[in-house]
């Protein structure tokens, strides 16, 4: 949106600096907090990058029940006003 690639590549470079120190810590606190179980489930589940292909094991289908609970509409109202700002920026050229 800022129509600058030195500007995209410092933000994507500020994004690693502080996420994948977060990312680390939280892993830390979790290996502390559950112990064993997080272990199996790190050995099974990449840290950063997602898995393309599910584990294979368990349902994997979607279920709304979760994405209620989850307050997952949330983040689905954020996707969509920030699409609407891009695509706005991108068509008024503000």
């Amino acid at each position: 949106m800022g129509r600058s690639w030195w500007l995209a590549l410092v933000l994507l470079a500020a994004f690693f600096c502080l996420y994948l120190p977060a990312m680390t810590a939280e892993a830390k606190w979790l290996e502390r907090t559950f112990g064993a179980g997080y272990r199996e489930y790190a050995a099974r589940v990449p840290l950063f990058l997602p898995r393309l292909a599910p584990l294979g094991s368990g349902d994997v289908s979607f279920r709304w029940d979760l994405y209620r609970r989850n307050h997952e509409g949330r983040a689905l109202v954020g996707f969509v006003l920030a699409l609407i700002a891009m695509l706005a920026k991108a068509y008024l050229h503000f």
